[in-house]
């Protein structure tokens, strides 16, 4: 996706898919050549396989959670988050993503224009006088 990069989806935590043969979804990114796109035989494979990199557990929702994964077992995960240990439990992960991310080919960089910026803050500080 073009805000959380590659996310793996927990295989028992889907419903459904569904295909449309009408529409053909085009998304928008540029995936560099030498993208290391992760594959495993088991779901704690695969998140042993990023152990130490910054995570995004259940995107979205009251359940979800971010920080570094630092350790993996068939039980659950722990997460560095900011200054406490967060422990989740295998079973209640339904997708993760991690750090990488694919730019958008109509992005320009992820950079910020910084006229825009302080153009908008000169308008603000005008709205507040």
């Amino acid at each position: 996706t073009e805000t959380d990069g590659v996310v793996f989806f927990k295989t028992n935590h889907i419903r459904s898919i569904t295909e449309s043969a009408k529409d053909d979804i085009k998304f928008d990114i540029k995936v560099p050549e030498k993208f290391d796109f992760k594959k495993a035989d088991t779901f704690v494979k695969l998140l042993e396989s990023i152990r130490f990199q910054w995570v995004r557990i259940n995107r979205g929702g009251p359940e979800s959670f971010e920080g570094v994964l630092s350790e993996v077992n068939k039980h659950f995960c722990s997460l560095i988050v900011k200054e406490e240990v967060v422990r989740v439990s295998m079973k209640h992960i339904r997708n993760i993503s991690y750090g990488l991310k694919v730019e958008s080919s109509k992005n320009d960089g992820g950079q910020k224009n910084d006229d825009s910026d302080k153009s908008n803050k000169n308008k603000d500080k005008d709205d507040n006088e």
